[in-house]
């Protein structure tokens, strides 16, 4: 859909850094792999079923070193359930990509931390010795390793073990350049650790890998990582922050409306509702709004959000092609930003591109409906059309329609708390 990042991480970016850093993949499989991903990030996203069967495809090696012999040990789909609930029901407003990204890397934080918390017990590394520190993460944990019994005996012990013997080179030597920091562990070494060794510390060395690679990642300061920094994986929390950031002094003149856009907003919002009367003149006098807010806002991304407004002034002029694009255009915009505003666009660019036999824009919506999750029912796009916009302007000629509506359903799911702040939400997905 877009080739930038988007403002929320979507669900195929969780899938790929998993599958690159958990997994060993040979050049060939590589470029097959990076294609397959891309092609994720540019069509719909991964439904959470979806994605945890490619995980469980790619990841098997991983799988089998830590022991599972059922892929629900290992299962992936509650997070990713849980996920796609966050990119259903956060609103980030017009915040800059970065900060959003800045926010959920607090929430990556504290995923890590409580990775840490739960596997570090055993080496003695307090997990905040990690935090932050992705570069020295090995060095930490195989320094705490071998203290009591010493390189030499560990070395030793690691060598005698079938499977473990490394030929010319040995493990003494291999260990020596991990304690001075000269190189991490590679995947391959990690799992035969898992499978052959000790399996306990071998989780502590793969949760190093991992939290170093997330630190590779564009947009990513691990020099932020530290106690206080991390937020919880959790609606309520996330959505807090980034309200924060909106009304922050920094911020609120990019996410808030000066009092004469607001007052323009508000005009145009009653002078382009579907279900109000229009008089003469209100057309004209909704174009004069909509370009004076063009205007006023030159040049700000934030701009392309409100080509719903210039949608809902060409659909009830009559004039598809140009709600057409008005509506994909903002609902490029507002995907993986605003989901409330994403589905008040959808609505309608579904509704219309059916009507105008435009199979790619609709393919494309349709594809992100059911990625997230969302059901979609379509009885007939004129008779839609007639529900939703049956008090055309004056101005407009529109062609003869009838009454019924496209509706979006989303099944509700529980995810604590986040369930309950969401459950305010409207789960038909619907203009208005």
């Amino acid at each position: 859909m877009v080739d930038a990042l988007t403002p929320i991480p979507q669900p195929s970016e969780i899938v790929a850094f998993l599958i690159r850093a958990m997994s060993h993949i040979g050049d060939e499989q590589e470029l097959a792999l990076k294609k397959e991903l891309q092609r994720l990030r540019k069509g719909k996203p991964l439904s959470p079923s979806a994605a945890n069967a490619m995980l469980k495809k790619h990841l098997g090696e991983f799988h089998a070193a830590n022991g599972n012999t059922e892929w629900e040990a290992t299962d992936f789909l509650p997070m990713l359930k849980g996920y796609t609930q966050l990119c259903l029901h956060l609103d980030c407003s017009a915040l800059p990509t970065d900060v959003i990204r800045s926010v959920f890397d607090r929430v990556a934080c504290g995923c890590f931390l409580e990775l840490f918390k739960n596997l570090l017990p055993i080496t003695g590394v307090a997990p905040n010795e990690l935090l932050g520190k992705p570069d020295q993460a090995t060095q930490l944990l195989w320094q705490s390793r071998i203290k009591d019994l010493g390189l030499k005996q560990i070395a030793t012990e690691i060598e005698s073990i079938t499977g473990l013997h490394k030929g010319q080179e040995n493990w003494e030597a291999t260990i020596d350049r991990w304690l001075k920091g000269q190189h991490d562990a590679r995947i391959t070494t990690i799992f035969a650790l898992m499978r052959n060794w000790d399996r306990k510390f071998a989780r502590t060395l793969l949760a190093a890998r991992l939290y170093r690679r997330y630190c590779e990642l564009e947009m990513v300061d691990h020099h932020k990582h530290r106690p206080g920094y991390e937020l919880p994986f959790d609606y309520s929390e996330i959505q807090t922050a980034i309200q924060e950031l909106t009304q922050s002094l920094e911020y609120s003149s990019t996410c808030c409306l000066d009092k004469r856009c607001e007052d323009v907003v508000n005009e145009l919002t009653w002078l382009t509702h579907p279900h109000r009367p229009k008089e003469a003149e209100d057309a004209t006098s909704a174009l004069g709004l909509i370009q004076m807010l063009e205007t006023s806002l030159e040049g700000q991304p934030r701009l392309a959000g409100l080509g719903f407004f210039r949608g809902l002034y060409h659909a009830q002029m009559a004039q598809l092609p140009e709600a057409l694009e008005a509506f994909d255009s903002a609902a490029d915009w507002f995907q993986f930003r605003s989901a409330r505003q994403l589905k008040n666009c959808l609505h309608h660019a579904l509704n219309i591109s059916s009507k105008l036999g435009k199979k790619r824009i609709f393919a494309k919506w349709e594809g992100l409906c059911e990625g997230l999750g969302l059901d979609i029912a379509f009885p007939d796009a004129s008779l839609a059309l007639a529900r939703d916009f049956q008090n055309p302007f004056p101005e407009a000629d529109p062609p003869p329609l009838k009454w019924s509506s496209a509706m979006f359903r989303k099944t509700e799911e529980t995810h604590g708390q986040q369930a309950t702040e969401a459950g305010r939400d409207c789960h038909e997905v619907k203009a208005g």
